[in-house]
């Protein structure tokens, strides 16, 4: 996948690291809530080697740069226009979360976004920072 910069990223480029892999596309209107959580948890996270990663599933790239023009996100945003990496992780909703372990396990997945029950996943980036087995 092209990163916004223009850097090719991929999650075996990211293994040592616990990853949040979010799935989201402009036209997602929980996504306009879960990107400003998404900020917050790299920020709560960063010290613990917690990677956020945010594949826009866009057909354009100019769909994806107006929803970033108004959530911004330091975090790395790809593009896959193709939707291929969706289809590996078999993405059925907007947004879709996975929290990845460090040795590049799936500990967790979650369709859509729910203010409500972010105690939850922010659980789960804990464990995923506290582990680098791969199990």
């Amino acid at each position: 996948m092209e990163a916004r910069d223009g850097r090719t990223v991929s999650l075996e480029s990211l293994r040592g690291k616990a990853v949040l892999l979010d799935f989201r596309a402009s036209w997602c209107e929980p996504c306009k809530h879960s990107f400003p959580w998404l900020e917050a948890m790299l920020r709560k996270h960063a010290a613990d080697s917690l990677i956020v990663l945010a594949v826009s599933l866009d057909k354009t790239r100019d769909q994806a740069e107006k929803f970033l023009s108004r959530y911004p996100a330091t975090f790395t945003v790809a593009f896959d226009r193709a939707g291929k990496s969706a289809e590996a992780f078999k993405v059925e909703a907007m947004p879709s979360t996975y929290s990845i372990s460090a040795g590049g396990s799936i500990l967790y997945a979650k369709r859509g976004f729910d203010p409500k029950k972010t105690g939850e996943i922010e659980a789960e980036i804990r464990r995923a920072c506290a582990r680098g087995d791969g199990r």
